[in-house]
């Protein structure tokens, strides 16, 4: 059975090796043509969302947004015909078996929850019984869950 070699040419082989301690390896998709660069592979998101559904989904992030989407930032995604704002909770998951959409927008420069508080989110979630979307948008202040208000709303002191 051969070994695997890492950078500095030493040899691992045998299930007691030490473990390497070469830099992180991104994960790369094979180049499509001799010679060609190889590309990343594409990275996902898991964005809960403030409705009364127990689960996760799975986003792609865009390569712009890639430094933005971070767990407990706010990110603005594609549901059916609309545009619905979330919470990530887990960057760089595996992909999913259908296409995923891509995150439209990540409107704030630094997350808006620590993950102390998502692990709080989780609690109050599994304590109440409640799903981790509205566990969470209730742990944002205000207006967080929005980003902006949607046309043809007033605020009752207009009216």
């Amino acid at each position: 059975m051969a070994g695997l070699v890492d950078a500095g040419g030493a040899g691992v082989g045998a299930q007691h090796a030490a473990p390497l301690l070469a830099a992180r390896r991104l994960p790369l998709k094979a180049a499509s043509a001799v010679g060609a660069e190889p590309r990343l592979q594409p990275r996902h998101a898991d964005v809960v969302l403030p409705v009364p559904v127990p689960r996760s989904y799975t986003y792609l992030i865009p390569a712009e947004l890639a430094e933005r989407v971070v767990p407990g930032s706010r990110v603005v995604v594609p549901v059916q015909r609309r545009q619905v704002v979330g919470l990530v909770v887990a960057v760089d998951v595996p992909a999913p078996d259908v296409p995923a959409k891509p995150i439209a927008a990540a409107p704030d420069g630094e997350p808006a929850l620590s993950a102390a508080l998502i692990e709080l989110g989780r609690w109050i979630g599994s304590y109440y019984g409640a799903p981790l979307g509205l566990a969470l948008r209730a742990l944002l202040p205000g207006r967080c869950g929005a980003c902006g208000v949607r046309p043809g709303l007033r605020s009752r002191r207009s009216a």
